[in-house]
């Protein structure tokens, strides 16, 4: 994860060329004349000339070049935030989640959807850094997210797969909840796991420590989906009862929490990946929230 997302084709092309060259082609040939093509070699046989590629010669990119990389890997993210779905302005605390009712044979339409709005915003990057966030692109809606999160931040993989644990836990709650209240829930699943997405991919210079602020993302989830102080929209005892469900491995997280609480946090991936959400999921609703 310390690599440096190349952008500029004169750079990637030394430092991450992985082509391999094909073999070269042998073929037999009669040459009763007793000549050899020009450019060939061998006997019985020939191989072209420019079968085979010499290798590149490995050239670390100057201090300059690196530089200039991250700056233009910083513009690239800059770009993808700014590209497609964004918030409607206004006041944050009258947005919340769509909580009307999606059946369950349409959430993953829903994810789906979600995962075409990260495309547009991650066609915004180098196609190196593209690449590696794809698996976990793909992985958004399924139980597998977390785990590809930890493949990308290995250095706090045990975290993110706890995070796959914690989920499971606050799906298998969901049957239990009312209706608004299993809306905001689903709806927050996906918010979370865009908005690291959408984190991961502002972050193309691996400057941040992305597990931390995923977790400090979480105030600017709540807000947008509904289920903060300043907006609760689905009431005092559906938020006990979700907090009720919170695994006690997520108890180590509630310094930065309370932090990013205190600060206001206002995370733009999050909001911007509520956004998708919302989107997302109107289509579908069969039922429209209670009032």
């Amino acid at each position: 994860m310390a690599s440096i997302s190349p952008l500029r084709s004169s750079v990637t092309s030394s430092l991450f060329d992985t082509s391999v060259s094909e073999p070269p082609k042998t073929c037999t040939v009669a040459d009763p004349a007793g000549q050899k093509p020009a450019g060939y070699s061998g006997e019985s046989s020939f191989t072209p000339a420019d079968g085979s590629k010499p290798p590149v010669e490995f050239k670390p990119p100057t201090f300059g070049e690196q530089m200039q990389m991250r700056a233009d890997n910083t513009k690239a993210a800059e770009a993808m935030q700014k590209a497609g779905v964004q918030p409607p302005e206004g006041d944050v605390t009258q947005r919340s989640a769509q909580l009307g009712t999606v059946p369950a044979d349409k959430q993953p339409v829903v994810a789906s959807r979600v995962r075409r709005m990260l495309d547009e915003k991650l066609s915004k990057l180098d196609d190196f850094h593209r690449a590696q966030l794809e698996p976990l692109k793909k992985a958004v809606g399924t139980p597998d997210f977390y785990k590809q999160a930890a493949k990308l931040d290995p250095a706090h993989a045990d975290d993110w797969n706890k995070m796959a644990d914690v989920q499971k836990q606050f799906a298998a709650a969901e049957p239990g909840y009312d209706a608004k209240t299993r809306a905001y829930s689903e709806s927050m699943r996906l918010t979370l796991q865009a908005g690291a997405v959408m984190q991961f991919a502002s972050d193309p210079n691996h400057t941040t420590d992305k597990f931390s602020n995923f977790i400090a993302g979480h105030v600017t989830a709540f807000r947008e989906n509904g289920g903060w102080l300043t907006n609760n929209k689905i009431g005092a005892g559906n938020s006990a009862s979700v907090l009720w469900h919170t695994p006690s491995s997520m108890y180590p997280n509630i310094g930065t929490l309370t932090g990013a609480a205190w600060s206001g946090n206002d995370d733009v991936s999050m909001r911007t990946s509520a956004e998708m959400v919302r989107r997302a999921r109107t289509p579908f609703v069969t039922e429209p929230a209670a009032q």
